[in-house]
């Protein structure tokens, strides 16, 4: 999806026609940033977590009014505590540049950031959980689970070693999955 929004942008700002319904709008942007993807280098020492600042920190120099910038996975890769609150730092920079931000983001921390940040929102991809797949639709407002643990259930990781992934969860992070349930539930 973050792709996506990336490619239409892109394709609507050179004049092509964009798969979209009647009436869509979009604005014309000055600058697209986007980190997506790893550029990790052992030529360069730079691990993958070292490209993704060095990225950032090129970006975080140069955004303002009138971007778009989309980040995958932003700053995954290193302690989970740790990079989610330059996650957080970073995108309150961008915030108040005035710049428009697509992220992703597998922290939990972020979709507490999201939820109490004005001017920013949850977003997920909806889940079939009965087929254990994606289901490729977008549901703003409500924050997205992992689904890590199912998905190795889904490709064949013994029950044992996922009862076992279920232990270890936090209970903050079972707390957070069960009101996404719940969410889910009254949506």
């Amino acid at each position: 999806s973050l792709k996506m929004a990336g490619l239409f942008q892109m394709m609507m700002q050179a004049g092509l026609h964009v798969p979209g319904e009647e009436g869509t709008r979009m604005p014309i942007f000055h600058d697209v940033f986007a980190v997506i993807g790893d550029e990790q280098s052992i030529e360069n020492n730079l691990s993958t977590f070292s490209s993704h600042l060095s990225d950032m920190k090129w970006i975080l120099d140069r955004v303002g009014r009138d971007c778009l910038v989309l980040i995958d996975e932003i700053c995954s890769g290193t302690d989970p505590e740790e990079g989610t609150a330059l996650a957080c730092g970073m995108l309150r920079r961008i915030i108040d540049s005035g710049a428009i931000c697509l992220a992703t983001s597998h922290h939990g921390g972020l979709k507490t950031f999201a939820s109490v940040t004005p001017g920013v929102k949850n977003a997920r991809m909806a889940f079939d959980e009965d087929a254990r797949r994606p289901s490729y639709r977008i549901e703003v407002g409500i924050p997205g689970k992992s689904y890590a643990i199912e998905a190795a259930e889904a490709v064949g990781i013994s029950a044992d070693v996922t009862a076992s992934a279920r232990e270890y969860l936090s209970a903050q992070t079972r707390m957070a999955e069960k009101l996404i349930a719940e969410l889910d539930e009254m949506k």
